[in-house]
């Protein structure tokens, strides 16, 4: 139950997704802003602002809006000014393409020729547009401790088995349940290590390497698991000829050593 409660947190506890810069003394423009909390990667951003006169509440419809855009550097990655969409509404879609995963700040600003106003909103770029939540990171850690403890049984199981079949199906187990731990593996780190992008691709190309490679290994499985099957049926035609078995298993090898 606790762990439920803890999964729920994050959906639980969800900000205003509007905010209004109210400016001290009671004069100038308040701006009515959409929030911006997570966006995703090389997702266009749309700034849309309200303007209303502080004194009195009425919208602004004679007022120019521009907006900056800053890295958690300080450093300033665009600026532009806002088109007047309808009435007191000013928007403006600025282009995130050149933009990485981490922490910016919007700055919006309006104005004219008598009062002035602005507004401020942090957010953050994420590869899938979601922040890092402690009930997902949870579920990625235990998930990913039982597929490697089922990794080592299985791998274990298999190399100590003398059953043919068993040994097939718990190596073949093992590849898929590897393939699922560097799947997670890269789900956690798009998720969690959004400042490290070359570890990020690197478990992805990992991934999609063991996933390709999956094929190739059922083939040899399959062909590894012939070549055990009509070794082990022409040792026992030897043995039943009254060979002992050691020899029969020295012919054996050295008759498909003839024939690769």
């Amino acid at each position: 139950m606790s762990v439920i409660l803890l999964l729920a947190i994050p959906s639980i506890i969800a900000p205003s997704p509007h905010d209004t810069q109210v400016n001290v003394g009671g004069q100038g423009l308040d701006l009515d802003f959409q929030k911006l909390e997570d966006v995703q990667v090389n997702t266009n951003i749309n700034v849309s602002v309200f303007v209303f006169n502080t004194s009195n509440g009425f919208p602004m419809t004679d007022v120019s809006c521009e907006y900056y855009l800053f890295d958690d550097n300080g450093n300033r990655e665009s600026r532009d000014f806002m088109t007047q969409s309808h009435y007191n509404h000013y928007s403006k879609l600025i282009d995130t393409e050149n933009l990485t995963s981490g922490d910016y700040t919007l700055h919006t600003f309006c104005n004219n020729s008598q009062v002035g106003g602005f507004a401020s909103t942090p957010f953050e770029i994420t590869p899938n547009g979601e922040s890092p939540q402690t009930g997902v990171a949870i579920f990625y850690i235990g998930f990913l401790a039982l597929l490697i403890f089922g990794l080592i049984f299985i791998t274990y199981f298999g190399v100590v088995s003398d059953q043919l079949f068993i040994k097939a199906t718990s190596w073949g187990g093992g590849y898929l349940l590897l393939m699922a731990i560097s799947f997670i593996a890269w789900q956690m780190a798009s998720d969690f290590l959004i400042s490290s992008p070359f570890l990020v691709q690197f478990l992805r190309i990992l991934f999609l390497v063991i996933m390709v490679g999956f094929f190739p290994f059922i083939l040899i499985l399959f062909a590894y698991g012939a070549y055990l099957l009509l070794t082990i049926n022409e040792i026992k035609r030897m043995v039943d000829k009254g060979i002992p078995e050691t020899e029969a298993v020295k012919r054996s090898q050295t008759r498909w050593r003839g024939k690769l």
